[in-house]
């Protein structure tokens, strides 16, 4: 009986000891709010960068493939969302939509939906990636770096890889264009006669409708899209081949969905992407 009793005092003072333990452990955060470690955010990665991926093989020893990358980031408090573009070796390209957080001296991203393939590329395979890179200073910034997981668009295999050395895109006089060396993609609309020119938005901030204007100095395939700040497609206004001229877009604000914050809009033409930032006031 004795036995008994000190067997079940034991099952009682391990089961309270347990429940102590697990009582003091901290709840893990989730990455759901906009406020999330609001307090440790030091550094705005809004804008555009550029940098290299490798691609590892399956045992995570050897570079296999190496690829161009540029991000188009937005932040608003911790909260990150974009548009990720990979070139390969032969110039075909795939963008894809990211989200994310930044948390301390770490940017937290994944990507989660290829949006365009520019290129149509019959077997074509792209990774979407996720991973967690180190935010750090050097000589000409700040650099982004760090290793990522990785998995294919098509049967989900393994395809992992880092970053290296991916550089912010210096920032044109002008908001809407943003300059780097001339054989980049990435150019100013006022020196380049034969490129769309950047897109403008008026009036700005707007009530219940925008105007969209663009210039194309080229025949070319555009796709123009409305996102809200969180990485949610409001409206697609355009997806085809378009003239050379000047375009004239109209964005009525007219349900709930649409209500008072920030928006963007983003101008596809070609291989060339613009975008803007437009502010509903109601």
């Amino acid at each position: 009986m004795k036995k008994i009793i000190y067997s079940l005092l034991a099952v009682f003072f391990a089961t309270a000891i347990l429940a102590q333990k697990q009582a003091n452990v901290p709840e893990l955060k989730k990455f759901e709010t906009n406020d999330l470690y609001e307090s440790t955010v030091q550094l705005d990665l809004s804008g555009k960068w550029k940098g290299t991926e490798w691609q590892y093989d399956h045992s995570g020893t050897y570079v296999v493939s190496t690829y161009t990358y540029e991000f188009e980031l937005f932040q608003q408090g911790n909260q990150i969302q974009g548009y990720s573009l990979i070139e390969d070796k032969n110039g075909n390209f795939s963008e894809m939509n990211l989200r994310g957080f930044v948390i301390g001296n770490k940017l937290h991203f994944e990507e989660h939906q290829i949006n365009d393939e520019i290129m149509e590329i019959p077997y074509s395979v792209w990774c979407y990636t996720t991973g967690e890179l180190d935010i750090s200073i050097g000589n000409k910034g700040v650099l982004l770096s760090g290793n990522i997981d990785g998995y294919s668009s098509d049967n989900y295999r393994k395809c992992d890889g880092a970053f290296v050395k991916v550089e912010r895109i210096i920032e044109n006089e002008t908001e809407e264009s943003f300059t780097l060396n001339p054989d980049e993609k990435w150019k100013s609309a006022s020196d380049l006669p034969n490129e769309p020119i950047a897109i403008s938005t008026y009036p700005n901030p707007f009530i219940d409708k925008v105007i969209i204007e663009y210039t194309l100095t080229i025949m070319t395939k555009v796709k123009l899209e409305i996102f809200d700040l969180a990485g949610k497609k409001i409206e697609t206004l355009v997806n085809q081949k378009q003239e050379v001229g000047t375009h004239k877009l109209e964005f009525q604000s007219d349900n709930n969905e649409k209500s008072s914050g920030v928006y963007l809009v983003k101008l596809r033409a070609g291989k060339e992407t613009f975008t803007k930032q437009f502010v509903q006031s109601k």
